[in-house]
């Protein structure tokens, strides 16, 4: 019981589910297995150490709280985000889950598995343009073209934490700010 982070992080902040590179991992998208436990909350919480265990919680505002599920992890309960979901917080907060890059692998490994149309559904209902302008252009990257989600008015990063530098597409008003070779290292297709 107190070997299993996922449950044990439900435990620590109400309500809260596990998320960014914690779910990304859980559902086989990133062989990066995280050293902290990424757990979305609508409260602040400063970061826990629990025995070996690390959490961080991120912060969301209660509208952008949905889209987790109660698993059985080890015939422990615990809540996380469903595959869409993970996919959605990771690409509106790609700093907890080991940035863009991994983001875009993730996304290509769980269009196996999830619909285009929920991804769209999640990202529209997050209210946040700018993660619409992501999730768009990786989206039509990986070839899976897509209509209906709310993209941002003006110029976003693709990257937010850097620098507004590389080519801009305009149909997902996007600085392309990650160089193809290390968003795409297998190519892209």
């Amino acid at each position: 019981m107190l070997s299993n982070p996922f449950f044990i992080a439900s435990h620590l902040v109400t309500p809260a589910y596990a998320s960014f590179r914690s779910a990304l991992h859980f559902y086989g998208f990133t062989e990066q297995v995280p050293l902290t436990t990424f757990v979305a909350t609508t409260k602040k919480k400063r970061p826990v150490t629990f025995r070996d265990f690390r959490f961080r919680f991120v912060t969301l505002k209660p509208q952008k709280f949905f889209g987790y599920r109660r698993e059985m992890m080890d015939d422990l309960p615990v809540l996380i985000a469903d595959e869409a979901k993970a996919i959605v917080d990771s690409l509106h907060q790609p700093r907890h889950a080991g940035g863009i890059a991994e983001v875009a692998k993730s996304l290509r490994a769980a269009l196996e598995v999830v619909d285009v149309s929920t991804l769209v559904e999640y990202a529209n209902r997050m209210g946040d343009k700018s993660l619409g302008s992501r999730l768009g252009y990786l989206l039509e990257a990986l070839g899976h073209p897509v209509e209906g989600l709310i993209r941002s008015a003006g110029p976003v990063k693709l990257d937010p934490g850097r620098p507004r530098t590389g080519p801009y597409e305009g149909r997902w008003r996007v600085w392309v700010n990650v160089p193809s070779a290390e968003l795409w290292p297998e190519g892209v297709g």
